[in-house]
């Protein structure tokens, strides 16, 4: 109910009440995330489950000390690829270089012509590149289709490219119309695409109710702020998954 209702007099001041108080969850609060969203914050809300509950490609270390780390929750793991090429500069670099790598001198000629006159530094930005493109994974893919759960669109089918935003857009408007959750009946396809184990969103706990998977701790080194588009060798810059 409203806590505010016995401060107004009309119906319309009631209703605008309540719509205030209602809240975007996310579309996996049924296995116990308590994400909420404000009704005009749409793309926060759909940004929030593709980042916070579906993994995109990610990079995975495996020099040095990160080879050991082989739990999902580890921190060897991450999501933007100048992140982790940051990663590599800042913790596996010969010890020499990590000075030169943490404060570039933000001009790539510059540090092309020192990579130039210091071979040490050379071979490194050539290996780090090579690991930067063994290390990257492909994450889960979305639903090839997806369909409204409420009866009274009568099935209304997504697919194509667009699916996703799509059935987000479309289910939102329902949600902001006062639909409880996500997880129950009509919504069959999201859970079964959610616990796939190639996606793993979702897993049944012993109980039998819907929890929510481990997300993988990505992304949570303090990095250091030097641009690694800036340690491009000549030649390579702008190649595919460039240093």
């Amino acid at each position: 109910h409203c806590q505010c209702q016995l401060e107004h007099h009309s119906q319309a001041d009631i209703n605008s009440c309540m719509k205030s108080l209602r809240r975007l969850n996310c579309v996996f609060k049924f296995a116990g995330c308590e994400s909420t969203f404000g009704l005009t914050n749409n793309d926060l809300w759909k940004r929030h489950v593709l980042a916070q509950h579906r993994l995109l490609d990610f990079w995975r270390c495996t020099e040095g000390n990160c080879a050991n780390n082989n739990q999902p929750t580890d921190t060897a793991m991450f999501t933007h690829k100048d992140h982790f090429a940051r990663h590599l500069g800042r913790t596996h670099a010969p010890n020499r270089l990590k000075p030169l790598l943490r404060s570039y001198p933000g001009e790539m000629e510059s540090i092309n012509y020192t990579a130039e006159f210091d071979p040490e530094l050379a071979n490194w930005i050539a290996y780090a590149c090579g690991l930067q493109k063994a290390a990257m994974h492909s994450g889960c893919a979305l639903p090839s289709q997806m369909l409204c759960p409420v009866l009274e669109c009568n099935n209304v089918a997504f697919d194509g490219t667009e699916l996703w935003e799509e059935y987000m857009q479309h289910v939102a408007e329902h949600l902001k119309g006062g639909m409880v959750m996500f997880g129950g009946k009509g919504f069959e396809m999201l859970v079964q695409w959610a616990s796939h184990p190639d996606v793993a969103i979702i897993e049944r706990a012993e109980g039998g109710q819907w929890v929510l998977k481990n997300p993988p701790k990505t992304d949570i080194v303090t990095f250091v702020h030097w641009n690694v588009r800036q340690l491009e060798p000549r030649g390579r810059a702008g190649g595919d998954g460039g240093f």
